[in-house]
């Protein structure tokens, strides 16, 4: 059995490790916050709006691609979230991000054209 599985079903615990998920977020610094997310992607190559800029892995509610949505609106290509359909019921995210579900024990959906950095 998996670790997600596992908090299924203990309700109590799954709560628990959102909640420590979602203090981490709102607490540690962001990744953003050392690089120059636009600008390392610019230099690389030119982006359209097929080009996969980034792709959340099991990202939860979303926090990490709102993060990058909010801090480059005018970047432009995709923002995938992908997580197990469960958990991405619970996500508020821009309409700019797909949600995509996705087991990360399966084959990666998100194939072709990809941002040198992500």
């Amino acid at each position: 059995m998996g670790f997600y599985q596992l908090l299924d079903l203990h309700p109590v615990k799954k709560v628990a490790f959102h909640r420590v998920m979602e203090h981490l977020a709102a607490t540690v610094p962001s990744w953003l916050d050392q690089i120059a997310f636009d600008q390392e992607f610019a230099q690389t190559s030119p982006s359209t709006p097929d080009t996969v800029l980034f792709v959340d892995i099991g990202g939860g509610i979303g926090h990490q691609c709102t993060t990058i949505a909010k801090k480059y609106p005018n970047l432009i290509g995709r923002i995938i979230l992908e997580d197990q359909p469960q958990v991405l019921a619970l996500s508020v995210v821009a309409e700019r991000i797909e949600k995509i579900p996705y087991d990360y024990l399966t084959v990666q959906p998100i194939q072709g054209k990809i941002a040198p950095i992500c």
